[in-house]
């Protein structure tokens, strides 16, 4: 009878499953990653400080372009 009602729940993200195959685990990764950002802009004033951070952190931009000396790191 459990089993019935948690499908009965959840169908819409069953059935998604099936038809993406793709789950919520990118989504809980990006989220985890902008609570990251969060932390580390505490204290800054502006929210566009958030922001940015939050943009550093998520996008994986090739910074080598932009300032060779950063291929060390």
């Amino acid at each position: 009878m459990e089993l019935r009602r948690m499908r009965k729940t959840h169908w819409l993200e069953i059935t998604s499953w099936f038809r993406l195959k793709i789950s919520n685990m990118i989504l809980e990764g990006l989220n985890s990653l902008v609570k990251a950002a969060a932390a580390t802009a505490r204290g800054y004033p502006t929210i566009c400080n958030y922001t940015t951070i939050i943009h550093l952190i998520t996008r994986k931009l090739n910074y080598t372009a932009i300032n060779p000396a950063l291929d060390k790191y």
